[in-house]
C-alpha cells in the first residue's frame, strides 16, 4: 500500500519535516511492507521558500530566495517574507528582494506572509517595503522615514509608477494569516495580544495606519486598473465596485499579515491566496494523492477553524478528490466524529483526548506520533484497504 504523510507543522513544537518524519517511522514499523512517501506541507509562514525548494528539487539563494524557471521564457520567484521579521528587519528588507525578482526577469513573485504567532514589533502597514520602492516619501537611502499618521497623498506620489513597474508581474501574497489591517483582529490589535505592544501603543498605531490607510485606499479608489486583494462577492465593474475593492484593502483577511505587507502588496496591484493553496498546487499535492492509497495528516489542535485555508485542509481535500481514506493525528480535537466525517475525515486519532497535553517537550511530542502512527498502521494497512492499480 502507497501511503502519503503530507503534514504542517505540529503546533508550535514541531516543524512540517519532524512531523512527517516521526509519523513515517511509526507507519514503517507497523506496515513495514508499506511505500510511504513524506511529503511536508507549508501554509506560508517560516520556512515556505525552503519547503518550495524541496518539492520542487531546486536549492534556494542563499538569501532565501528561490527562483524556478518556467516555459516560455517565465519565471517565478519565491520570497520568504519571514525574512522581515528575522534580526530585526523591516519590510525594506521586502523591497531588495522584488527588486532581485524583477531584475531576474519574474514573471511570477510569489511571497510568503508569516502566520499570526509570527508578529513583528511595529506593524507599519508596509510602508518600508513602499517607501524602498518609490511609491512613499520621504526617503533616505533606501529607507522611508516618515510617520504614517502625517502620509499625505503627495507622499505617495510615486505609487502609480510602482504598480505600472509591477504590471506584467503576477505579485502573490501566500498568506498563513487571515488576519485583517484594521480593526479588533488586526495587525495592531494581534501585535497587542502577542504581548509585543502595550495596549496603548496599539491603540495609536492603530490610528496612524488607520489613517495611512485611507490615503492609500482614496488614491487606488478610481483606478481602472485596480485588482481584488482577495476574492469578493459581485461584479468587479463600476466604480462602486472598485470602491469595494479599496475598503476590502484594509478589511479583507490576510491584510494585516506580517504586520501589514498583505495590504501593501495589495496596494502594489498584488492579490492574496491562502498559502497553503499556494504550496499545495506547487507541490502538486493533489497528484501525490493521486497515487495513494492512503493519506495521513496532522495537526497540533482541530476544531472547525482548522479547515480553512490551512495546510490540513488541502490535505483532506486532495484524498477526497480521488477518494483517498483520509487518517489525521492531532494534539486534542473539539470535533465530533459527526464534524469530522463531514471535514473528510476518514478517521481521527488524539494523542491527548481528554487531558491536558504537554508542552515544550519536542522529543515526547515524536514519540508519541511515532506510537499514533504504528498504531494506524496496524488498523489500516492490512488487506482491509485494497491497493488501486
Amino acid at each position: 500500500m502507497h501511503v502519503l504523510i503530507a503534514a504542517d507543522a505540529f503546533g508550535a513544537t514541531l516543524g512540517p519535516r519532524t512531523t512527517g518524519d516521526a509519523l513515517a517511522a511509526g507507519w514503517a514499523r507497523g506496515a513495514p511492507h508499506d511505500t510511504v512517501e513524506v511529503r511536508p506541507l507549508s501554509d506560508g509562514g517560516h520556512g515556505f521558500v525552503a519547503l518550495v525548494g524541496d518539492a520542487l528539487g531546486v536549492r534556494p539563494e542563499p538569501d532565501g530566495v528561490l527562483v524556478v524557471p518556467g516555459t516560455h521564457g517565465t519565471s517565478t520567484v519565491y520570497i520568504d517574507g519571514h525574512g522581515c521579521i528575522d534580526a530585526g528587519r523591516s519590510s525594506a528588507w521586502l523591497a531588495e528582494q522584488i527588486e532581485h525578482a524583477l531584475s531576474l526577469g519574474a514573471t511570477r513573485i510569489v511571497v510568503g506572509l508569516p502566520g499570526p504567532h509570527e508578529t513583528v514589533r511595529g506593524p507599519d502597514a508596509g510602508a518600508a517595503l513602499l517607501g524602498a520602492l518609490g511609491a512613499l516619501a520621504p526617503e533616505r537611502h533606501g529607507r522611508w522615514t516618515g510617520r504614517l499618521g502625517a502620509v499625505t497623498a503627495s507622499d505617495l506620489g510615486g505609487l502609480a509608477a510602482v504598480r505600472e513597474r509591477l504590471r506584467g508581474v503576477d505579485l502573490v501574497g501566500a498568506t498563513a494569516s487571515d488576519v485583517p489591517l484594521l480593526g479588533l483582529h488586526g495587525a495592531s490589535a494581534s501585535a497587542a495580544a502577542a504581548g509585543v505592544l502595550g495596549a496603548q501603543e496599539a491603540h495609536d498605531l492603530e490610528r496612524e495606519i488607520g489613517h495611512f490607510a485611507h490615503v492609500v485606499r482614496g488614491i487606488l479608489a478610481p483606478l481602472a486598473d485596480l485588482r481584488r486583494p482577495l476574492p469578493l462577492a459581485g461584479s468587479t465593474r463600476g466604480d462602486g465596485a472598485r470602491a469595494d475593492v479599496a475598503r476590502a484593502l484594509t478589511t479583507g483577511a490576510g491584510t494585516g499579515a506580517a504586520g501589514g505587507l498583505g495590504f501593501a502588496l495589495c496596494a502594489l496591484g498584488g492579490r492574496l491566496v491562502p498559502g497553503a493553496d499556494v504550496f499545495g498546487d506547487t507541490a502538486r499535492v493533489s497528484e501525490r494523492a493521486e497515487r495513494a492509497d492512503l493519506v495521513l495528516t496532522a495537526r497540533g489542535e482541530l476544531d472547525g477553524s482548522s479547515f480553512q485555508g490551512s495546510a490540513l485542509a488541502v490535505a483532506v481535500r486532495a484524498a477526497a478528490q480521488w477518494g483517498v481514506p483520509c487518517l489525521a493525528v492531532a494534539g486534542t480535537s473539539l470535533m465530533s466524529r459527526r464534524e469530522q466525517a463531514s471535514a473528510g475525515l476518514s478517521a481521527l486519532s488524539e494523542l491527548h483526548a481528554g487531558e491536558t497535553p504537554a508542552t515544550g517537550d519536542p522529543r515526547g511530542t515524536v514519540e508519541d506520533l511515532d506510537a499514533q502512527a504504528e498504531r494506524l498502521a496496524r488498523t489500516w494497512s492490512p488487506a482491509r484497504l485494497v491497493t488501486r492499480t
